[in-house]
């Protein structure tokens, strides 16, 4: 479901230097025993030998998705990698171009490509400025590296190449002024010659994402049809054709790499088997289910005149989002190519293909490569076949072949599936279900803060975002008209499925992938008395969240929601023992500070917290995204931050919160008063009133709706908390509120002030308070009926009905 590598081994300083600078340290899983910079990555990333085939093991303990090094010195063990099955990329720079080309097409495979567009032109401007320096110099001058010091650029290897390149001739970098850079810079060879070789290629080929901006390398049919041709990223060299994919599930718990049922190890796609019979609906069934990014991967040839009309009765129920690929025998080769992570691919049908193999004589070798690929495919991959008879045994012994063939086909598809559908009379009824393994913790944020300081953070957060498919909510107000009911009848519920059609860019969305996030984190201000419960409450609630105890875990599962809890700093450490839902511990300190006494975080902190929410926001290719919270205090910090960003009194937006009355409600307001007062005069901008009056898990989920939003992803928001963050995030990019859907109404009296300023109509009002996503989560339902019904009800036409 993810976009680009998500477990990056660097075999070179300079690349991982390059993703700290894009801010994707995340990725990173292990680093050259040989790197120096940044100083953290040495406490934080798993050392791996760069040189030393004996560290081969280590590597691969690491399970990277791309291993990247340089390919004069490490090109005998990247070869080693490929024959494991691993994606290595290799980079050869002999021009400042190809220099550039590299990091940007890094950039670009990481889903950083503005960020690295940015950093890039601050390169070559500082690089201009010291070729005019150079060329005033005496014949071979040295260009002093102190004139133009600049920590973006001072940890990469090739600065001196750079320099040499620009116009100097013995670029010998003076680092007078930063000794402590002196052993980062390497002297380039006499003459200021860049070093000899190809540009980087890829001896075995990743699976592009999206965000790359070019699809996979061709090595079967091409994209979008029989006989069409795939784009090609001009910086990248083709492997060979059948090169293998490097993506893997991460390992279970305790190292095992099997399915729950036993078997052959997992493919990291997630793979789906529907079986029915002729005319059962499983094809419908499996084109629901697939997302945005859609590809229908037919093996049907039309032999003759039925089969033509059957085929062309299949192409005329798929809608324009989908792209076409016929590939009646190659599948393992054609699957190789198209599957890639947030595409589902349907593949439609295996027993057509089985039969074009038998006709063929290459069945055997057909199914062998189908299964030595399904490890290494992404994505979401749905496989329609026809279930065999039910007993009665078929004349000739072809035919008897094919039974049996087919049979078998099954059982051992089924042993890989994570789910398994038959279809009977158009109902589905699931065989087999199973969740893919949770995703591994990632480490702790440090101390020391993150590479990216807060104004490269909230840039980023701050940069335009995608909007949603008009001409999607166009094709899906259309069969709304032609639905076998009156216009407008179904109210809201209407509006509501032609907004998932907007946001999934199909005129058939679908809800069934939701993904749920409790942030917790305490807050300073608790300890004033402005709760009716002590500040330890929320370590021991992250337990509860934990163990499965509290009302959103209990929703999470009836919904299969994807559910995590980040917790971002208590007081108390959480007790995590029996937990049977993940916690993501990104601690960025115990709570924050007394807002009435002064900032909440100090800007290292804020960072931290965002970074945090971009890091746990949802992949891409998630229907719904749902943000929850947990924190004793976060009522009154966000009341602190609603009355700022609506300029109202404090009377106007406090609220009993956990139920406080009397005392403790006038120490509230008078808490929230405290802290306006203190800061009037910081609060302009959005950042400055994030750090002095917000907490850690408002940070992030602000953040974390953003990063959503820029995935494509929309956001059901919860309550008071919820909203305010929601509010904040809008205020910072106001392309947010298009990708937002408010869930219920809170008996909190800000929340009300809230929604009335984000032009906002929620769908419940229940009179909840209780916070951690609950009111979103019993909202989802509505939302999944509402795309339900748009997809199947029948229109005037299909039922017959005259259309008044």
């Amino acid at each position: 479901m993810t976009h680009g590598p998500e477990r990056i081994v660097c075999l070179t300083e300079e690349t991982t230097e390059w993703l700290y600078l894009l801010g994707e340290e995340a990725r990173i899983v292990g680093i050259s025993g040989f790197t120096v910079r940044p100083r953290r990555a040495r406490k934080e990333k798993p050392r791996v030998s760069a040189f030393t085939s004996a560290k081969i093991d280590r590597i691969l303990e690491l399970r990277p998705d791309l291993v990247i090094g340089f390919s004069d010195l490490q090109a005998e063990i990247a070869a080693e990698l490929g024959r494991r099955g691993l994606a290595v990329w290799l980079t050869n720079q002999r021009s400042l171009e190809e220099i550039f080309a590299t990091l940007l097409a890094l950039a670009r495979l990481v889903g950083a490509e503005s960020r690295g567009r940015h950093l890039l032109d601050t390169y070559a401007r500082r690089l201009e400025e010291t070729a005019q320096r150079a060329a005033r110099l005496p014949r071979r001058p040295r260009v002093y590296f102190e004139e133009w010091y600049d920590p973006l650029i001072a940890g990469i290897r090739w600065v001196s190449e750079l320099i040499a390149l620009a116009g100097g001739q013995d670029c010998f970098a003076e680092l007078a002024r930063h000794p402590h850079a002196r052993d980062r810079i390497s002297r380039p060879r006499r003459g200021g010659a860049p070093r000899p070789g190809n540009p980087h290629r890829l001896l075995v080929r990743p699976a592009l994402p999206s965000r790359v901006g070019a699809r996979a390398p061709r090595v079967g049919g091409g994209d979008g049809g029989a006989g069409g041709t795939t784009p090609r990223d001009p910086l990248l060299r083709h492997p060979p054709a059948g090169a293998g994919l490097p993506h893997r599930w991460p390992r279970r718990p305790g190292g095992d790499h099997r399915p729950l049922g036993g078997g052959t190890p997992m493919s990291r796609a997630y793979l789906e088997l529907i079986l029915g019979g002729a005319r059962s609906g499983k094809s419908d069934l499996a084109c629901r289910r697939a997302g945005a990014d859609r590809l229908y991967l037919a093996t049907g040839v039309a032999g003759d005149a039925e089969m033509a009309r059957r085929i062309a009765h299949h192409r005329a129920r798929r809608d324009a989002s989908w792209r076409l690929v016929e590939e009646p025998v190659d599948l393992a080769g054609a699957l190789r190519t198209h599957c890639r992570p947030g595409r589902t691919v349907v593949v439609d049908c295996l027993t057509l293909w089985l039969a074009n193999c038998l006709e063929r004589d290459c069945w055997e070798a057909a199914r062998e490569a189908l299964f030595a690929a399904l490890p290494d495919l992404a994505g979401h991959l749905i496989f329609v076949a026809n279930e065999v008879g039910s007993g009665v045994v078929p004349l000739g012994a072809l035919s008897r072949r094919f039974v049996d063939e087919a049979g078998r086909l099954h059982q051992q598809l089924a042993e890989r599936c994570a789910r398994v559908i038959l279809v009977v009379a158009g109902l589905p009824l699931t065989l087999k279900e199973e969740r893919p393994p949770p995703a591994e913790a990632p480490p702790p944020i440090p101390d020391g803060g993150g590479e990216a300081s807060l104004e490269e953070i909230l840039e980023i957060l701050a940069a335009p975002l995608p909007r949603p498919d008009e001409a999607a909510r166009g094709q899906a107000l259309a069969r709304q008209r032609a639905l076998t009911k009156p216009p407008g009848s179904l109210g809201r519920v209407e509006a509501l499925a032609t907004a998932f059609a907007a946001w999934q860019g199909t005129s058939l969305p679908a809800l069934e992938r939701v993904a749920i996030r409790i942030y917790a984190a305490d807050h300073g201000v608790a300890r004033r008395g402005v709760s009716a419960y002590p500040p330890q409450v929320t370590a021991q609630m992250v337990g509860n969240f934990a163990r499965g105890g509290a009302a959103i875990a209990v929703l999470a599962r009836a919904l299969a929601a994807d559910f995590a809890v980040v917790d971002l700093g208590t007081i108390e450490p959480p007790p995590l023992e029996g937990a049977r839902h993940p916690v993501l511990r990104w601690a960025v300190g115990p709570g924050t500070a007394d807002f009435c006494a002064g900032p909440a975080m100090e800007r290292p902190a804020l960072a931290r917290a965002l970074a945090a929410g971009r890091a746990t926001a949802p992949p891409a290719g998630t229907h719904l995204f749902v943000g929850g919270e947990m924190g004793i205090g976060n009522t009154t910090a966000a009341a602190a931050l609603t009355a700022a960003l609506l300029d109202l009194p404090p009377e106007a937006v406090v609220g009993p919160g956990t139920g406080v009355e009397g005392a403790r409600l006038a120490a509230k307001r008078a808490a929230v008063a405290e802290a306006l007062a203190r800061h009037r005069g910081h609060l302009a901008e959005p950042g400055e009133l994030l750090r002095r009056l917000g907490g850690f898990e408002i940070a992030a989920l602000a953040a974390a709706y953003l990063t959503a939003a820029a995935r494509r992803v929309p956001v059901l928001v919860d309550g008071y908390i919820a909203t305010a963050a929601a509010a904040w995030a809008c205020r910072l990019n106001p392309g947010l509120r298009p990708w937002l859907l408010f869930a219920h109404r809170s008996a909190e009296p800000g929340h009300g002030h809230l929604l009335a300023a984000l032009d906002a109509e929620p769908l419940l009002d229940l009179g909840l308070r209780l916070g951690e996503g609950s009111g979103a989560a019993l909202a989802v339902p509505l939302l999944a009926l509402a795309c339900r019904l748009h997809r199947e009800m029948a229109t005037f036409q299909e039922a017959g009905v005259a259309d008044g």
